[in-house]
């Protein structure tokens, strides 16, 4: 039903004739991606966002203004008239850093831990005298900066406030003029510079003086390293007994056990026990058989012989490197040449005769007196006027028989051998150098022979000393700067130059009496100093700094404490 009020109802819906109209593309604003392309914000309006940014105080602010002011300064279109309120933005920083923000870091901020907060206004105050300097270089901007009320409070407080000398100023000083000399000498004579020599004159300097040189050794060894460097060269030793080498000859055991093998494994066995490769060694083909044949020709009823041809050929099976050749000559000579026989040493036997060069074949017997009574029962006859000793290698030749029989006894042993310390080893040292040298036969004039081991042992600092002991080497290379700056202690022209020539010194001020010499005081502070140094030399010597500037330092106060004692007593 229609009423008054939804009378139009059938308008409501849509009928079923209706088509959509088709949708109109929406031109929406596309960002610009060309690069270094930017809005600058460079509208001359006072509301200009860059110059608003800059003195609104907000940091984040801040840092976006200048970021973009100092992109913007290296632009010679750039003006400074055309943004109202900008010079005066740039002012704001650098006036704060050269009236109040340069004491923050007077009062012990470290330049290169200083506050994040800052830091940063700092860089603002860096930032912005970049901006304000390239853009003077513009004419208009120049004119515009020298008539600016803010420029020259600024580059006065600057000039008067900043220290040039110090590292966080430098930038903001680089340019600046030489200082006025009523400033240079405000800055370099101070009544604490008499203070050191004052103390000079004090009873208790030579303790304080000791007592800072410990205080540096105190703190110098918590920074020392023990090194060990072996420096021991080539050594050559000797057995302390004597030895002798000789051919291996089978055991029973090792005899019984090749006699249970049959051949050709008995004769590889046998091989390995007599022989070892050797490059340079040589035997005969007929030795190799003349062995073989000798060892088990007795025993061939129970495992028969190999012939000559085969032994020979098993050389090559147990020794590869082995070879059998024909050397030519005079007389041909069949020989193996890389083997050699095994050797064996032994220790002479201390009771074993060795009269006759040592090819007497009497055993070794059991005490000195069994082996005397044999030198006189069958060597050292009466027989005849004199004799040489025959005893090993001694030279003595032409000795009467009564001087012989006593001569003999030095080459005998005591019975009872000298006990040796656990430490001490049992080989010789012999001198350096080649040659036969031993024995000798004069053991006492031999040359020294160098140590078994030669190790120095010596400490070093790892790391430069602390902080508290940096200084006080400080205080001590001051009054020792004091102790010995008269002209006394300096070389004058006639005086040693140390053999250079040429070194001529003018002398035209001390003539004229303008070289002060110091005073009474002073003169009697300097030789109490001299005195309180030589004191402390043997500390200073026990002093070691890994810094080789500050080493020397701490040598030159020890060569002139050996000198000292002269200064000292002078006049």
């Amino acid at each position: 039903m229609t009423t008054f009020v939804n009378r139009h109802a059938a308008s409501y819906y849509r009928p079923q004739q209706y088509v959509a109209p088709a949708a109109v593309p929406v031109q929406r604003p596309v960002p610009d991606v060309r690069d270094d392309y930017e809005r600058w914000y460079t509208e001359g309006t006072p509301n200009n966002r860059m110059s608003l940014s800059l003195r609104s105080g907000i940091l984040g602010e801040v840092a976006w203004a200048l970021d973009r002011l100092c992109r913007l300064c290296h632009n010679d279109q750039f003006v400074f008239r055309s943004i109202p309120g900008l010079i005066d933005g740039l002012f704001d920083w650098p006036e704060w850093y050269a009236t109040t923000g340069y004491k923050n870091w007077a009062t012990g901020s470290p330049l290169f831990s200083p506050p994040r907060e800052l830091a940063q206004k700092r860089r603002f105050a860096l930032e912005s005298l970049f901006v304000l300097r390239n853009a003077s270089l513009n004419e208009t901007n120049a004119y515009d900066l020298a008539l600016h009320t803010h420029t020259m409070p600024f580059i006065f407080n600057t000039l008067l406030n900043l220290d040039g000398n110090k590292d966080e100023n430098v930038e903001f000083t680089l340019w600046r003029p030489p200082p006025q000399p009523w400033l240079l000498l405000s800055g370099t004579s101070h009544s604490s510079r008499t203070y050191h020599l004052a103390f000079l004159l004090h009873s208790e300097m030579p303790s304080v003086l000791k007592l800072l040189a410990s205080f540096i050794l105190y703190e110098q060894n918590m920074l020392q390293e023990s090194v060990s460097v072996d420096v021991t060269g080539t050594v050559h030793t000797a057995s302390s007994t004597a030895l002798y080498t000789k051919d291996h000859e089978l055991t029973q055991e090792e005899l019984d056990d090749l006699l249970e093998m049959a051949e050709p494994q008995r004769c590889y066995e046998w091989m390995k026990c007599m022989f070892v490769a050797k490059p340079e060694g040589e035997l005969t083909q007929v030795d190799f058989w003349n062995l073989y044949k000798d060892t088990f020709t007795e025993h061939a009823e129970k495992n028969g012989l190999l012939v000559a041809s085969d032994v020979i050929k098993n050389v090559n099976h147990v020794f590869p490197q082995a070879q059998a050749m024909v050397l030519q000559g005079p007389i041909q000579k069949f020989v193996v040449r890389g083997v050699d026989r095994r050797k064996e040493a032994t220790t002479i036997e201390r009771f074993k005769c060795q009269w006759g060069r040592g090819q007497c074949p009497e055993a070794a017997f059991q005490a000195s007196t069994e082996l005397y009574d044999h030198l006189l029962e069958h060597h050292v006859t009466l027989e005849g006027t004199e004799s040489a000793c025959l005893w090993a290698a001694c030279p003595q030749k032409n000795l009467p028989k009564a001087q012989l029989r006593f001569h003999v006894l030095t080459h005998l042993s005591t019975n009872h051998s000298l006990q040796k310390h656990p430490s001490q080893s049992d080989t010789i040292t012999l001198p350096l150098g080649g040659g036969a040298y031993h024995p000798v036969a004069d053991p006492t004039s031999r040359p020294v022979p160098p140590l078994r081991s030669t190790v120095i042992n010596y400490t070093r600092p790892k790391t430069d000393p602390s902080s508290p002991a940096l200084t006080t080497l400080l205080i001590i290379r001051i009054l020792y700067r004091t102790s010995f700056a008269s002209a006394d202690a300096a070389p004058r022209a006639d005086a040693e130059h140390f053999g250079f020539p040429g070194a001529v010194e003018d002398t035209s001020d001390l003539e004229d009496g303008s070289d002060e010499l110091p005073g009474g005081d002073d003169k009697e502070g300097e030789m109490q100093g001299r005195k309180a140094f030589i004191g402390v030399r043997k500390l200073l010597e026990n002093i070691n700094i890994q810094d080789s500037v500050l080493m020397s330092w701490v040598e030159e106060m020890v060569d002139m404490g050996l000198t000292g004692s002269v200064l000292a007593a002078s006049p």
